[in-house]
């Protein structure tokens, strides 16, 4: 090897490069995933490939389902669809009270009320810094019971890559 200026800054710069273009192409790709026209073939992908992030099943009586995770942020006009029935906000203590007993340990949570009768209320854990928190409780609002639950550990491994992906491509991913 020779030693010199030269070729110290052309080391440098041909690492340099390098790292760049992994960490341009990683961002590129993470990016891809909420762009109109390659998202949408990503979706179709990952429920081919049954690489779809599991949710909570809100039915208080049927089947598990698994949703888009992105399902929200398309076509969304406005607040949320509350329930027809008068909501008692002391449910909310009552559902953070069940699922802190259900494992639910995040400081920052999500608790949702039941969009229409014969759903669940759902709490999720929506800390998305190292480690990731996003573990989700279905919570029957009648009987203060869970009914479902979704833990990250049990995600499938694309589940898991893409939810850490599309966060180090927002720029959460490590706080």
């Amino acid at each position: 090897r020779i030693n010199n200026r030269f070729q110290s800054r052309r080391r440098l710069h041909v690492a340099l490069g390098w790292a760049l273009l992994g960490g341009m192409l990683l961002f590129s790709a993470t990016g891809l995933t909420w762009s109109q026209w390659a998202g949408g073939n990503v979706d179709k992908l990952r429920a081919e490939m049954n690489w779809l992030t599991p949710q909570v099943n809100t039915a208080l009586s049927g089947s598990p389902m698994v949703m888009d995770e992105h399902a929200e942020h398309r076509g969304h006009h406005g607040g949320m669809a509350m329930p027809e029935t008068t909501m008692d906000l002391t449910q909310f203590d009552g559902a953070l009270r069940v699922a802190r007993q259900a494992g639910i340990e995040a400081n920052r949570l999500e608790i949702r009320p039941a969009r229409m009768p014969g759903q669940a209320w759902t709490v999720t854990e929506i800390d998305r810094s190292w480690p990731t928190q996003v573990d989700a409780v279905a919570v029957d609002s009648n009987t203060m019971q869970v009914i479902d639950r979704t833990r990250f550990e049990d995600f499938p491994l694309m589940a898991k890559l893409t939810r850490w992906g599309v966060d180090f491509h927002m720029g959460i991913l490590f706080g």
